[in-house]
């Protein structure tokens, strides 16, 4: 008969044993904080777990990833690789044949279960992390993790644990630099071994603490992507018509432009650039006269593709810095085929012709400054963005609009500020300003007497053919 177990237990004691037993079998002991909030990680997606916020299989699992990742080139054949992999981290073989893992994962002291309502985040955060709410485990928090694995394997197990702790995190949305973990006495990863597995790193600003950088690598994906005033058009309660080619691709494809309001202009044509920072994307237009709420996926039968970016706070120079990182895989995701997941149309990832890249990158604004491209596809430009700091000149607000050619509006109205001595032009909910105030006595004195003088007094009433290069107004026709 076995032995009852006793009706009480002391958990000092229990912690004690443990120890013991850790030191006897060679574990190796890692002091850990939670840095950033942790979302998901439970059983279920999307919850964390009350009694266990951090599990074993979890961490092991992002072991894994990356030692995937950092010996891709040592075993081109994937079914090398494959092997490799499973003689370590284990698994199922080719007859469902299960093999044990040789690396051991332990989580031996637990954060606490201190949540926070996802509600609470700033704008930049919110932004990444998309609709709904929830509760995050809160930041920070200390917790221990211990590992056990063969001494030939401490190179490589080693390597992976160093990549997970400088770029890895816990829960869902780490490439987002949600549930992001410092890991006490490891080492950072050097800018060469980025480079010699074909990352790419960029940093802005540094900063005091950890969050303000999380904060600050997300706001700049924010402002890259959809900002007004860098993004988007300014417009008026709601934020204007985007900069990115896709919402006139959609208009184009589902024969939708709000009654003739929003006819599709954006010289890029059908190209969706923004794919390249993960799938799906969900287009919701709000308007029942512009198309309807789309979802852009992977062609084939997936339903998503992991970003190949992340972003997160890294300590450099001894500082908290806003960290971005590209994968090796980054160029892949470029090219990835595209589908709607209803709908008619072919919606054309970026395409690979250099000559065709940089025309498509020069007539979207976040991809130029100063009339240079940042970069000739979406996530070089972002990363170059992502590495301008405040103290540039120039910075958000004297971004320019992109180096395209001329574009001619017709019915357009010119509206004259007393105040500045300033003109632009309106269509479509659109304003297009002259560049500079002396443009504005040049297209003045260009049109009829009669057509000055109300325009001056601000009589809407003529219409005009404009035309217009990026957000600027250029040149001003009289309609016949």
């Amino acid at each position: 008969m076995a032995r009852p177990a006793p009706s009480t237990l002391d958990p000092q004691e229990l912690q004690e044993q443990l120890d013991a037993n850790l030191k006897q079998e060679q574990w190796k002991r890692y002091r850990c904080t939670l840095v950033t909030p942790m979302y998901g990680g439970g059983v279920k997606a999307g919850e964390v777990d009350v009694a266990m916020p951090i599990r074993a299989t979890e961490i092991r699992g992002q072991l894994r990833f990356w030692w995937r990742l950092l010996n891709r080139k040592k075993y081109p054949d994937t079914q090398e690789l494959f092997k490799a992999e499973r003689a370590i981290w284990g698994g199922l073989g080719d007859e469902d044949t299960l093999a044990k893992s040789k690396v051991a994962v332990m989580v031996s002291k637990q954060p606490g279960f201190k949540t926070q309502p996802s509600k609470e985040a700033k704008a930049g955060i919110k932004y990444v992390f998309g609709q709904g709410e929830v509760q995050w485990l809160s930041a920070p928090q200390k917790f221990e993790i211990r590992l056990q694995y063969p001494a030939s394997l401490e190179l490589e197990v080693a390597s992976a644990f160093q990549w997970w702790a400088n770029f890895g995190g816990l829960g869902a949305k780490t490439r987002r630099g949600f549930g992001a973990v410092q890991v006490h006495d490891v080492t950072a990863v050097s800018d060469q071994e980025l480079q010699d597995i074909g990352c790419m790193i960029a940093r802005a600003e540094t900063t005091e603490d950890e969050l303000s950088a999380w904060q600050n690598a997300n706001n700049k994906l924010h402002q890259f992507r959809q900002m007004p005033g860098i993004a988007r058009a300014r417009g008026g309660e709601r934020p204007g018509r985007s900069f990115w080619p896709e919402p006139d691709q959609l208009r184009r494809d589902f024969r939708m432009d709000d009654d003739g309001k929003h006819k599709p202009m954006h010289q890029a044509g059908n190209v969706f650039g923004r794919a390249a920072f993960g799938l799906p994307i969900i287009f919701d237009f709000r308007k029942s006269s512009e198309p309807a709420k789309t979802e852009l996926l992977p062609a084939g039968d997936k339903e998503r593709m992991a970003s190949p970016l992340i972003l997160r706070p890294c300590i450099h120079n001894g500082r908290w810095t806003a960290t971005a990182l590209l994968l090796p895989n980054w160029k892949e995701a470029l090219h990835q085929p595209l589908r709607y997941k209803s709908g008619n149309g072919t919606p054309m990832p970026w395409p690979k012709d250099e000559k065709e890249q940089k025309r498509i990158a020069s007539t979207i604004a976040p991809m130029v400054t100063n009339d240079e491209l940042r970069g000739s596809n979406p996530l070089t430009a972002f990363m170059a963005y992502f590495a301008e700091h405040q103290s540039d000149a120039t910075k958000v607000a004297a971004i320019k609009t992109a180096i395209i050619g001329e574009i001619t509006l017709e019915g357009a109205r010119l509206k004259f500020n007393r105040g500045s001595g300033t003109l632009s032009a309106e269509k479509s909910g659109q304003s297009y300003p002259v560049e500079v105030k002396e443009k504005s006595l040049e297209i003045l004195n260009n049109l009829s007497d009669e057509a000055k003088k109300k325009v001056m007094n601000g009589d809407q009433s003529l219409r005009f053919t404009v035309n217009t290069k990026g957000r600027y107004l250029i040149k001003v026709e009289e309609t016949k």
